[in-house]
């Protein structure tokens, strides 16, 4: 990277206006953002010193409508703009933390998506649900993609160099997908024990070439059990994660796993709040990668591990 600077200025707006079992809401908010480049570097790589600047705008209107007691709507229209940053604009060279030779583009617009979403939401006491989903497209959505040329640290091409060169480009998306989440209350009495559920699910595609984005969750579900008595909690949680092979070119899919976490502690009755903890992670020690990860195809998640802590507040 060169040296850069980035300012940033804004000023927003957010109403609300609650009509007996409906509240809607409206927002707006625009900003005007300045990126420096210093330009220079080895070899001048970095070109002449420039400027970008970008007037992001951002809207958005939504209702909540409560049936009844127990259910709801609640749904969501935004147009969202995003000023593309430093990294984007103007890198040019490894960037070893990703593994990746990271080349910006300096005449990157402003990123553009148009998105809906709707959600309905159920709750009784101590037990709740809800269940959505969201459409967004993107006019200009700004991601790295791997080329499939390889090179050395010092930035020439080698088909067996370490980094892989990755080009910042906008393209047209869409992103479509639901989630869904609930807590139930299955035991009370000597302590409460809670069960939660939860799942999401992403498909995220170039609307150019129909093709996947890279670097996409695939989908999960998962569920635990909370207990608590008294200044004792603990937990388990068990989330499984999909194969993901709808993958972008030049990217490798990952395999399926499943991930077991437990946490237990216990509150100190001291001045100042002291809790004593235990979290295990990966209990079934699985070799998991992240899809999203940059490094996914060389670093996996950790392997099973304990963590013992004593934790205050004052």
């Amino acid at each position: 990277m060169p040296s850069t600077h980035t300012s940033s200025q804004g000023v927003y707006l957010y109403e609300e206006l609650p009509i007996e079992r409906l509240k809607l809401s409206a927002g707006g908010r625009i900003d005007k953002t300045t990126v420096k480049s210093a330009g220079g570097g080895t070899g001048d790589k970095f070109g002449d010193a420039t400027s970008n600047q970008f007037t992001p705008i951002n809207l958005s209107a939504g209702a909540l409508l409560s049936i009844d007691d127990n259910w709801s709507i609640a749904t969501n229209l935004t147009h969202t703009e995003r000023a593309p940053t430093q990294n984007e604009l103007f890198s040019n060279g490894p960037h070893v933390a990703t593994n990746q030779y990271e080349i910006g583009n300096k005449n990157l617009n402003i990123e553009k998506a148009n998105g809906l979403d709707a959600q309905i939401r159920w709750k009784n006491l101590n037990h709740s649900f809800s269940l959505g989903g969201f459409y967004t497209k993107f006019d200009n959505f700004i991601n790295v993609y791997n080329t499939g040329v390889y090179r050395n640290v010092d930035g020439t091409t080698n088909p067996s160099g370490d980094l892989a060169e990755a080009n910042t480009i906008g393209v047209p998306a869409i992103f479509t997908g639901m989630e869904a989440q609930g807590k139930f209350r299955i035991y009370e009495g000597i302590g409460d024990l809670y069960l939660n559920v939860r799942g999401d699910y992403v498909r995220a595609t170039n609307d150019i070439t129909n093709t996947p984005l890279s670097r996409i969750a695939p989908m999960r579900i998962g569920t635990g059990l909370d207990y608590k008595f008294g200044d004792f909690a603990s937990k388990i949680d068990v989330l499984h994660g999909f194969k993901q092979d709808r993958v972008a070119t030049n990217e490798l899919p990952t395999d399926g796993y499943t991930l077991v976490n437990a946490t237990i502690s216990y509150r100190l009755k001291t001045a100042f709040n002291l809790e004593a903890f235990a979290k295990a992670r990966n209990l079934l020690d699985e070799d998991i990668r992240d899809h999203s990860s940059f490094l996914k195809e060389i670093a996996p998640m950790g392997g099973r591990s304990v963590l013992i802590g004593l934790r205050g507040e004052f």
